[in-house]
């Protein structure tokens, strides 16, 4: 199953790309501006995003534009775009900027672990924080994880 968070009529809205067909968009550009999303932030979120995440929707059209621009080796059009592009993935994986739904809602990487499903959410640490050769099993961690869990 490919992923997309847009459609050809919503990349449309935006961006006017002659000599490239909708087929083209659709099932090749598209689901590139989805992938680049999803390997940018798929760090502090869990991917794939839903359908109402405006936020993934823009940077997957703007991904797809900025694919359509590098192929075409126009390199002076594309560097602006790849410059906000990589402003805005940065502003939202430090928490200075949310993600947004289509009914407004707000999601931050600081609450990502509470607003969305992360495969690290119920992690438990079992080494204590020195350095890797110096590590060493905390016991009473290990009572207190074996008791809280019990």
């Amino acid at each position: 199953m490919t992923i997309t968070y847009a459609t050809f009529s919503e990349f449309t809205q935006v961006y006017s790309v002659k000599g490239v067909s909708e087929a083209e968009i659709s099932s090749v550009w598209l689901p590139h501006g989805a992938l680049r999303v999803n390997e940018a932030l798929g760090g502090p979120f869990a991917t794939p995003f839903s359908d109402d995440n405006v936020t993934a929707r823009d940077l997957s059209i703007r991904f797809a534009y900025l694919g359509i621009l590098v192929r075409t080796h126009k390199q002076d059009d594309s560097a602006e775009l790849r410059d906000d592009l990589s402003r805005r993935i940065t502003d939202i994986r430090r928490g200075n900027t949310p993600m947004i739904t289509d009914s407004g809602d707000t999601l931050f990487v600081s609450e990502a672990r509470n607003d969305a499903w992360s495969s690290t959410q119920d992690f438990k640490p079992t080494f204590d924080m020195r350095d890797a050769i110096e590590q060493r099993v905390d016991p009473d961690l290990i009572d207190d994880l074996d008791n809280r869990d019990n």
